[in-house]
Parts: structure tokens; C-alpha cells; sequence
């Protein structure tokens, strides 16, 4: 028997999921491996999840913003800049810690003059 198989019998709500009622012949192992075969050969494989994926986020049961913090969702900022905006960011950043620095440097020695 393999884990899916047993994972089948094993629980009712993947019995469930299958549209298998109680009593109903849990397929196999062999049966399980042919339908992923033909799903892989036709193609449908990413079109099943993409509507999968599509019916949980119409459901509203994935959730694409916030971050979870001990089970619950917080805002947080979106990065919004280009990398191009990151590097000018960090470049003029750099330049004002420089002038800064040179800045409280001559400060520094002008009132020790």
C-alpha cells in the first residue's frame, strides 16, 4: 500500500477532498500512478493547480499580503522601488553619511581651533 493509498483510508476529510463516500473503493497504489501519468502526458497538471490556486484565492483561503506574526496578519510596507531606485537610494544615502561625517569633522575642528 502506498502513502497515498493509506493517507486515503487513513482520513475521511482526503476521502472527502476525492468526492469518495463512505464504502465507496479507494483506488490503488497502481490507479493513483496511471491518472498522474495521463495528467503529466496530457499536460494538465499546471492548469488543475492554476485553477486550484485560483478557487483558494477566490475564497479568499490565501491570503498574498501581510505577514504572519504568531498566527496572526500585519500590514507591512511593500517594496515598491526598482533595483535601479535601490542602488541611487544607497548611493546618495553613502554621499550624505560622507558629508556628514566630514561635516561634524570640521565642526569638530573648528571649535577646537
Amino acid at each position: 500500500m502506498s502513502k497515498v493509498e493509506y493517507h486515503i483510508n487513513d482520513r475521511l476529510s482526503f476521502q472527502n477532498f476525492l468526492g469518495l463516500a463512505s464504502g465507496d473503493k479507494i483506488p490503488d497504489a497502481k490507479t493513483i500512478w496511471k491518472f498522474s501519468e495521463e495528467l503529466a502526458q496530457k499536460e494538465l497538471t499546471k492548469k488543475m493547480f492554476d485553477k486550484f490556486t485560483k478557487l483558494l484565492i477566490d475564497n479568499n483561503l490565501i491570503m498574498n499580503e501581510g505577514k504572519m506574526i504568531d498566527g496572526s496578519f500585519v500590514e507591512v510596507l511593500r517594496q515598491r522601488n526598482t533595483p535601479k531606485e535601490n542602488k541611487k537610494k544607497q548611493l546618495s544615502d553613502a554621499a550624505l553619511n560622507m558629508y556628514l561625517a566630514f561635516a561634524n569633522r570640521v565642526c569638530t575642528e573648528c571649535l577646537f581651533v
